[in-house]
């Protein structure tokens, strides 16, 4: 065993950074602020592999804060790292997040729950020009399960 976590349940895949640091996410754990019930909003965290330290690097808040990430996180090139949370955003139904490598979160969107997708869950994809690719659970066609929709394939350039 590497790492164990006394607070926070990681549910996603790694990604690993040159140096060979590990870093992922956690659904809960973090802030006890979550209005959402849960203990804690979720947190992003990164594990050494070489002596299995770790630490938080983001404590999600939740609203308007984003809040339980699922999914892996992604690199860009420039060490960013991104994911996507369930819940949160500045609608309600989950975001695209940014992480520098100092730990600074910006939101790159808020899903609406709408057309435009909600609560992603699943990892997503970065391509060589950094565009993000990914899918949300719900939202898209509205007419597919009134009134959430069945979900979208969604692109963003951030």
């Amino acid at each position: 065993m590497l790492h164990s976590f006394s607070l926070g349940s990681p549910q996603a895949a790694l990604v690993e950074d040159s140096a060979g640091n590990l870093y992922g996410t956690a659904f809960d754990g973090g802030s006890t602020l979550c209005v959402y019930g849960n203990p804690g909003c979720g947190i992003v965290f990164t594990v050494s592999s070489a002596t299995g330290k770790g630490r938080g690097l983001y404590s999600f808040l939740g609203p308007p804060d984003r809040a339980n990430p699922t999914s892996n996180l992604v690199r860009d090139a420039a060490g960013n790292v991104y994911g996507t949370t369930f819940l949160g955003g500045a609608y309600g139904a989950g975001s695209v997040f940014k992480l520098n490598k100092t730990g600074g979160e910006t939101v790159v969107y808020s899903f609406t729950g709408g057309t435009d997708g909600g609560t992603p869950e699943a990892g997503q994809i970065i391509d060589a020009a950094g565009d993000l690719y990914g899918t949300t659970y719900l939202g898209g066609d509205l007419s597919c399960f009134p009134p959430y929709g069945c979900g979208t394939v969604f692109k963003l350039t951030p």
